[in-house]
């Protein structure tokens, strides 16, 4: 089965999900993205106090971890340049963003 991103299809992924779930991410993204989501506040909290290291580590460690995947199989991209441009942007900003958004006040 081949999962497109909705809306764009710059990503595709190789995703065994079943018939009825062949239209959502495959189960070991959702995993990932549970996992990232648990080291906000804890493993990466030092990266609150240092602004521009966080989206400089975002933004490489978040595009490497989409090229690893490609490298292996699990996601072909149609257009590189554009991916890899919007993959940098995204996820400079995301991670410092959704830490913002979590300190313990």
């Amino acid at each position: 089965m081949l999962f497109r991103s909705q809306g764009s299809g710059w990503l595709a992924f190789q995703a065994p999900n079943p018939e009825p779930l062949s239209a959502w991410q495959p189960w070991w993204m959702t995993l990932l993205w549970a996992c990232l989501a648990c080291t906000l506040n804890h493993s990466l909290a030092w990266l609150r106090q240092r602004g521009w290291v966080a989206v400089i580590l975002s933004a490489i460690s978040g595009l490497l971890s989409y090229r690893a995947a490609a490298e292996t199989g699990a996601l072909n991209w149609s257009q590189p340049q554009l991916v890899t441009l919007t993959l940098l942007i995204f996820w400079g900003g995301f991670i410092p963003w959704v830490q913002s958004r979590t300190q313990d006040r």
